[in-house]
């Protein structure tokens, strides 16, 4: 069912023809474009141990549930993070946080976590024009300073990835 842009009426009988197209099938195509199958969507969580890293290099956070593999029907897909980053004593690393796709790091984000008990780390961005067939993203980070230790809390971190129609 396809979307009909709605009329401008002026001073119209408005007929049963128009109830059914203006609203009963432009809610529908709504209700349609929103709805989606399991395939377009995948939500997971971190587990309940937190998560560790010293690496200087991108390194995947969890290779069971920072990973989502969607088939796309070829357009823009939305991944969505959320996690608590936190250090216990040592020194205060510099956390970059991103998501690899097509074998590249995109849009990294930098947090600073001077604090404890941690620094919340949320972000969403969107993959343009991402091609279609099977796709994977992984959530990836690393501490940009040498002996620094960086924890990410495994119970209140998720991952999602949607692809937006």
């Amino acid at each position: 069912m396809a979307w009909t842009t709605p009329k401008t009426w002026i001073s119209e009988v408005l007929t049963s023809d128009d109830m059914n197209t203006y609203l009963s099938d432009n809610t529908q195509y709504l209700y349609d474009e929103v709805t989606y199958t399991p395939g377009e969507y995948t939500y997971t969580r971190g587990t309940a141990t937190d998560y560790s890293t010293t690496s200087s290099a991108f390194a995947n956070i969890d290779t069971n549930n920072m990973v989502a593999t969607i088939a796309t029907n070829g357009g823009d897909v939305r991944v969505t993070f959320a996690g608590t980053v936190y250090r216990s004593g040592g020194t205060a690393p510099e956390v970059q946080v991103a998501v690899r796709h097509n074998a590249q790091e995109w849009n990294p984000i930098r947090v600073y976590v001077d604090q404890l008990p941690g620094v919340n780390v949320s972000f969403s961005y969107v993959f343009n024009n991402v091609s279609a067939g099977s796709n994977t993203f992984v959530m990836r980070w690393l501490v940009s300073n040498t002996g620094a230790t960086a924890y990410l809390h495994g119970l209140d971190s998720h991952f999602s990835v949607r692809e937006l129609k």
